[in-house]
């Protein structure tokens, strides 16, 4: 079962990569994709807070606030997760991240302009 997840979390970031950077920014893409599958840390489901740590540093690094935000959306739902107890710190992450993105659009719309969105990690 912990490969499957570590393949499904594998996969998800791929397929986002794929959407938001392979067109837009080849260059990082091509990092995301070595710095996802050069190694098998992240296939290798632990589930542990720790990996999820490892996964929020990809997302911090390669995606804006954002393509996080939306990318959390899904995967909080994913079935392969639910009731894991080593998702649960990411859930909350992931939580924060979304409404953090709502605000930033309310605020983006009331001040009618659009303030930066990359991570400054």
């Amino acid at each position: 079962m912990s490969q499957n997840r570590g393949t499904c979390v594998v996969s998800w970031i791929e397929r986002w990569g794929e959407r938001f950077l392979k067109r837009a920014q080849s260059d990082i893409y091509d990092m995301l994709m070595l710095h996802v599958g050069g190694t098998d840390m992240l296939k290798r489901y632990s589930g542990t807070a720790v990996y999820w740590q490892h996964v929020q540093t990809v997302l911090d690094h390669f995606f804006t606030a954002a393509e996080r935000a939306e990318m959390c959306a899904e995967l909080i739902d994913a079935p392969e997760f639910q009731g894991d107890p080593g998702f649960v710190h990411f859930v909350h992450q992931a939580r924060a991240e979304i409404r953090c993105r709502e605000l930033m659009a309310m605020i983006e719309a009331t001040a009618g302009i659009r303030a930066s969105l990359r991570s400054v990690y």
